[in-house]
């Protein structure tokens, strides 16, 4: 073979490869729009879950894209699968009002679809808002619906998803012998079925359950069983619960630095997931800890962390109680401009709770609307990482071209010396 033939093989080489790597980054295109539509819904549905454990920011961003193609193509699935990811979303981001309007709306789409597997999780999910909103017997209601369905489901799961949630509900109404009889039986249906993070979860109320009936060594016990099938999940949101069973369980020991040391852990994280309630809760927990140690200055620290957390993400009431644990370590300091400061502050954030309330009771097309305010944020969101493309695209583009060059140059070297040594043969 000759040397020009190696060359050209060479730059022939390098083109193909080149196409190839672009071919390689561009998305799968299916034509029809619908289908499109459809399959990016479905593979959402799939991610929900994920998301929900691991990151929320994603569960956003997924549920305002899935929306706004279902808006698009007037296709009423992603529609509600979009309205069933943001849902989710705002009841953990301090929107809870909001939240539980999109998951309503979505329910009443899957109750009309029979997509019972989906509308179990969704009732459950509405279940949740209240909860949060510490409204249980509004919670109670909606779990009851979804065991209902669940029944109807081709997940033998679905049949008892709701039932910790329903514990839940019953344990913040004090009903401790309820919660505890549903929670053994969701323990050993979850055991049945090897989901080891519900089982993990399960023995965190058991241990709650247990703390508040003042059995520790009991609570301490299922801490530490929860932190054992915790820790067998690649999920940061229940990592993270575990780490706090954990150092609650090793504080119940009076294994003191020990226990702040996994607190800290919880909030590392905790921090990975978004997930303003529970990265308030971390702070919180911090928090308690200096304080029943002594240490009220420190104890301040963390609580106004927590406070902040909860202001920037609208949890009225995370940032009530964040307020009544400053106050309580100022009286212990006996610094009263500061507990009259907090004591302001304390009256304005539940005026604002209550003002909230009211603003969504008059809201006309609520749901619309709500999604419509969101679309601001998402689009400021979008510009962003389009510049951010723009700018990858053009460094690939730059890198390409001097790949290319470089190639040329050293290309048309060889060359030369070729055909150099060739004349000097002939000569």
């Amino acid at each position: 073979m000759r040397p020009p033939d190696l060359l050209f093989l060479l730059l022939t080489s390098i083109f193909s490869y080149v196409t190839c790597l672009s071919a390689e980054k561009e998305p799968l295109n299916i034509k029809n729009p619908q289908l499109n539509c459809v399959t990016q819904a479905t593979q959402s549905l799939i991610a929900w879950n994920e998301f929900l454990r691991n990151d929320l920011e994603a569960l956003h961003q997924d549920g305002w894209y899935i929306y706004s193609l279902g808006m698009q193509e007037h296709n009423e699935f992603a529609i509600h699968v979009g309205k069933r990811s943001l849902g989710s979303y705002f009841i953990r981001s301090g929107k809870i009002d909001n939240g539980i309007l999109l998951l309503k709306a979505a329910a009443n789409y899957f109750e009309r679809a029979g997509n019972y597997e989906v509308l179990t999780e969704t009732f459950n999910e509405i279940g949740n808002g209240y909860v949060y909103k510490s409204e249980p017997i509004n919670a109670i209601s909606f779990f009851m619906r979804s065991l209902k369905t669940g029944k109807k489901s081709d997940d033998p799961t679905s049949v008892f998803l709701a039932e910790i949630n329903l514990a839940q509900a019953y344990l913040q109404m004090k009903q401790f012998d309820k919660a505890q009889a549903i929670l053994q039986n969701y323990k050993t249906q979850a055991l049945h079925f090897k989901k080891f993070e519900a089982v993990s979860s399960a023995y965190a109320l058991l241990g709650t359950i247990a703390q508040a009936n003042q059995k520790m060594a009991l609570a301490k016990e299922f801490f530490l069983k929860s932190a054992k099938f915790g820790f067998r999940s690649n999920s940061n949101s229940l990592i993270g619960h575990a780490y706090t069973n954990f150092a609650i369980a090793l504080f119940l020991e009076n294994k003191i630095d020990l226990a702040k040391s996994y607190f800290e852990k919880a909030l590392f994280y905790r921090l990975k997931t978004n997930n303003g309630r529970s990265i308030a809760e971390s702070y919180f927990n911090l928090g308690d800890y200096y304080s029943q140690t002594a240490n009220q200055y420190l104890a301040i620290n963390y609580f106004k962390k927590s406070l902040n957390v909860a202001k920037k993400n609208d949890l009225f009431q995370d940032q009530i109680d964040a307020l009544l644990a400053l106050k309580e370590c100022y009286i212990i300091l006996n610094d009263q401009p500061n507990q009259l400061l907090i004591m302001n502050q304390l009256v304005e954030c539940q005026q604002q709770k209550l003002n909230y309330s009211v603003q969504l009771m008059n809201q006309d097309n609520a749901v619309e609307q709500l999604v419509y305010e969101d679309k601001i944020n998402y689009q400021a969101f979008m510009k962003i990482k389009q510049l951010n493309r723009y700018i990858s695209e053009k460094n690939n583009l730059i890198f390409i071209f001097s790949l290319l060059l470089g190639v040329f140059f050293i290309g048309s070297i060889i060359l030369m010396a070729t055909q150099s040594i060739q004349t000097s043969r002939d000569n």
